[in-house]
């Protein structure tokens, strides 16, 4: 492993054997390689300490290591275990644990792209109140804490606690620790965001980083990458008689041929009737909207939510004629009651952020109910650094994610009704391997 760069993201599409390369690795590290290997849900947790039996992998535990797992998780890095945990675990990383990784010789393995921006909650104690009503309470303590002369902002958009020796109400502790971390940055000038320590992926940390993930240049974490400058290089996974091979991207010819194989496997439904809800149209000064099924939408069409709701259930008794075993629909979660129906079940509901489950790799008939854009307070803050994202290709990223929890994993055919227009057209052109439609700019001819 000397000859592999200090960060890999293997940028593999879905089904192509990642995971299984992974346990190979680590089933074959010396042992004096250590490996930290974290993954998105704590049944995957299970799989791999199966799969790895010669490791003697250990899960962090709650009630050990001194009543908390990240307590345990400093207990078992102490003791040089290979240990596997979940993404929300190494969200928490502590600064014991930073500098003790720094003395050992581990390897991290990360099963997917993890949260390593967000919105900062001031006062997550106010759960009851509505997202306005605590931004603009939020708001108002920001600004105090600027005119009281507490907090000031740096060059690279970070706070800083102006004096340590003037203390404040215990209220601001916990965000006076993340700040004297380096890890709240200011959003248009009002609001904090947190962000993952980036020392994490530096130099001395891990022996080496490898990055589990497709279509890595959509993810927040690329951006990330480029906020503070981390490099990094791209392989892909190749295999040939059930054996997988970690392999230098030079070009996507791989890729190219995943998007062919796919597009034989999956049935779009082109039914007007039931996708003339997401459509573009004209507003009244001319403008063509492509945002029809955003989370804006949901909130300002309530009127239209039982037309979807009798659209979905059209396309599973009518169109596809399906079981409800084999049915897998989503919409944002905050709408999930009032798009539900007798078929759209919570049983068959799977949320738009799923990722490495198998779990549903039975389900052939597909209901996509969302236009999906990124949150306008992450494009403020990666714009500081004038890095800008790409709402289109983010988007068309959640899907294929979504899309791949589903029966295609096993290279089995699948149908999709996917009724926003933006959507189902991004999708389109990857399967057909063509370039990405950029709808900011997008010239709508009738």
């Amino acid at each position: 492993m000397d000859n592999i760069p200090h960060i890999v993201v293997i940028d593999s599409p879905t089904g192509s054997g990642k995971t299984s390369w992974a346990i190979d690795m680590i089933s074959k590290l010396p042992d004096d390689k250590n490996v930290l290997y974290i993954t998105p849900y704590i049944l995957e947790v299970d799989r791999i300490i199966a799969s790895c039996p010669n490791k003697h992998l250990v899960q962090p535990k709650k009630w050990s290591g001194d009543g908390s797992k990240m307590n345990h998780l400093v207990e078992l890095v102490s003791q040089k275990r290979n240990i596997v945990s979940t993404h929300a675990l190494l969200q928490n990383i502590s600064d014991e644990l930073i500098n003790l990784l720094r003395n050992n010789d581990y390897i991290l393995v990360l099963d997917e792209s993890f949260q390593v921006v967000q919105q900062y909650d001031l006062f997550p104690e106010l759960k009851k109140m509505s997202k306005e009503e605590r931004e603009n309470i939020t708001k108002s303590d920001v600004q105090w804490l600027f005119d009281e002369k507490y907090i000031e902002v740096t060059d690279n958009f970070a706070i800083r606690w102006i004096d340590q020796n003037k203390m404040i109400g215990s209220k601001y502790d916990k965000l006076k620790s993340l700040i004297d971390r380096d890890m709240i940055y200011l959003v248009n000038n009002s609001l904090f965001l947190w962000t993952f320590p980036y020392e994490v992926f530096g130099e001395g940390i891990f022996k080496q980083c490898y990055i589990m993930t497709y279509l890595f240049e959509s993810q927040f974490q690329h951006y990330y990458y480029q906020y503070f400058n981390i490099k990094y290089k791209k392989y892909h996974i190749e295999s040939k008689a059930n054996k997988y091979k970690m392999v230098e991207t030079i070009n996507n010819q791989y890729d190219i041929d995943f998007r062919e194989r796919a597009s034989k496997l999956i049935t779009i439904i082109d039914n007007d009737k039931i996708n003339r809800i997401g459509s573009f149209y004209r507003d009244i000064h001319g403008k063509v909207k492509t945002t029809d099924l955003s989370m804006n939408w949901y909130k300002n069409n309530e009127h239209l939510h039982k037309q979807l709701s009798l659209n979905v259930y059209n396309y599973f008794k009518n169109i596809s004629k399906s079981k409800a075993n084999k049915r897998l629909w989503t919409v944002f979660k905050d709408f999930k009651k009032l798009i539900k129906n007798p078929l759209t079940t919570s049983h068959g509901f799977l949320e738009i952020t799923a990722r490495a489950t198998n779990n549903y790799n039975d389900r052939n008939v597909l209901a996509y109910l969302i236009n999906r854009y990124p949150n306008s307070f992450y494009i403020a803050f990666f714009s500081k650094r004038g890095i800008i994202i790409d709402s289109d290709l983010y988007a068309l990223s959640d899907l294929i994610q979504w899309v791949w929890r589903s029966a295609i994993r096993n290279d089995n055919p699948i149908t999709l009704y996917i009724p926003s227009e933006r959507m189902r057209n991004l999708f389109l052109n990857f399967l057909q391997n063509k370039k990405i439609i950029n709808y900011e700019d997008f010239d709508y001819e009738d």
